[in-house]
């Protein structure tokens, strides 16, 4: 996406001289991708953003820009994924990580954390990377009279980043207007109007990813309950009677619940696992007669993305090198042992869904255009994603 520029304008305009304090409402900057490691391609997104600081001056009866400071100041913790008030994680609802177990809580505190959340960068300190930018006083001011400007670095977790900017002691007869009163004014002011915070938020998401459905129920087999396919939010609860996709994160402290919706795709990826892969997994796994019903094997999912992708850290500790390493653009699943029943029982991965029938006739993975990646510790036959000979596209 590049570089992005945008003013957030602080104080402007003269309409009365009592204090007021602004609504609480964030100014949305702009919205950028996450940091992804396993994409050595992906260009790192940044938010180039100039703040320009007016006043009212008295003497002149004009708007003037200010002279004094601004200030960047870390937001007491970063929320991503905010699930709307009182809304547990269930179809459709792009959130999850807010109520996750994560320890530390705060993850500006992870051993990691530039890694994780992004950092701040201005003209001063180019190469330094930071939260807090300190205040610039006028006279070392290196973008021009009441200007200042900062980059903001994307890091690998998805959610909303919250700056806020801190403007204070304007020249002489000089002072400060709100929101209310001017709509490039402050979002809060001081009593004295001689302080001016602004709070503005950025957005690190992939927009595009969609949840993968509940099967519905006419896909239901009547007579033994099976699905083609169930979404399994724990491997321990995983059933191909019962779609199980969102655990409760809060149960027994339990780690495997960091993540409470975790089966957000990419829209192509989405069809491939629900249209081809699952259905031709039913017709290799069901167990047929002689007992005269057929008793259908389903695929069951694990992890594929969070609601808006990026850093997935299974260990709940935000580690930026997790073991979900490249679950985070919606194009990587994990299959549930639970799939390997009926007449796939007793067989590994790699039989059910690797091997070639012949040399020169595809495996079912490869029929799907799927395939698995390589990791250190070796093959990962139950991890599926686009692409082909081991190379995940």
């Amino acid at each position: 996406m590049g570089t992005v520029r945008l003013k957030l304008l602080i104080g402007i305009g003269l309409w009365g001289w009592a204090a007021v304090a602004a609504a609480q409402t964030e100014r949305f900057l702009a919205r950028v991708q996450p940091v992804d490691p396993t994409n050595p391609n992906q260009r790192r997104e940044s938010t180039q953003v100039t703040i320009e600081v007016f006043c009212f001056c008295i003497t002149h009866m004009q708007v003037e820009p200010c002279t004094k400071d601004i200030r960047m100041v870390e937001e007491a913790a970063l929320k991503p994924d905010p699930c709307p008030e009182g809304q547990a994680p269930g179809p459709n609802v792009r959130c999850g990580h807010t109520l996750a177990l994560h320890n530390p809580t705060n993850p500006y505190q992870a051993p990691s954390a530039f890694d994780v959340v992004g950092y701040l960068q201005d003209a001063r300190q180019p190469t330094r990377r930071t939260f807090i930018l300190p205040q610039v006083p006028r006279e070392h001011s290196p973008y021009g009279v009441g200007k200042y400007l900062f980059t903001y670095q994307a890091g690998q977790v998805t959610g909303d980043i919250l700056l806020e900017g801190r403007a204070s002691e304007p020249e002489p007869r000089h002072f400060f207007l709100s929101r209310a009163e001017h709509p490039g004014g402050c979002d809060v002011v001081s009593d004295d109007r001689q302080i001016c915070w602004s709070r503005a938020r950025i957005s690190i998401e992939y927009t595009h990813l969609q949840e993968v459905p509940p099967p519905s129920e006419e896909m239901r087999d009547t007579a033994t309950g099976r699905f083609p396919y169930v979404r399994c939010g724990d491997s321990r609860e995983c059933r191909l009677d019962q779609d199980s996709a969102y655990p409760n994160p809060r149960d027994n402290n339990d780690p495997r619940h960091a993540h409470p919706t975790v089966h957000w795709a990419d829209p192509t990826f989405r069809e491939t696992l629900i249209r081809c892969l699952a259905w031709a997994w039913l017709l290799r796994c069901s167990e047929g007669p002689p007992a005269g019903q057929v008793v259908p094997v389903g695929l069951a999912l694990l992890d594929i993305s969070l609601p808006r992708g990026g850093l997935l850290d299974i260990g709940r500790d935000w580690s930026s090198r997790p073991g979900h390493f490249r679950h985070r653009r919606g194009t990587d699943a994990d299959l549930d042992d639970a799939s390997l029943a009926g007449r796939c029982a007793g067989q590994g991965w790699y039989q059910v869904l690797w091997r070639r029938p012949s040399p020169n006739e595809p495996s079912m993975g490869e029929q799907c255009g799927l395939t698995y990646p390589i990791k250190r510790t070796g093959p990962d036959y139950n991890h599926v994603c686009p692409g082909r000979n081991n190379r995940c596209f």
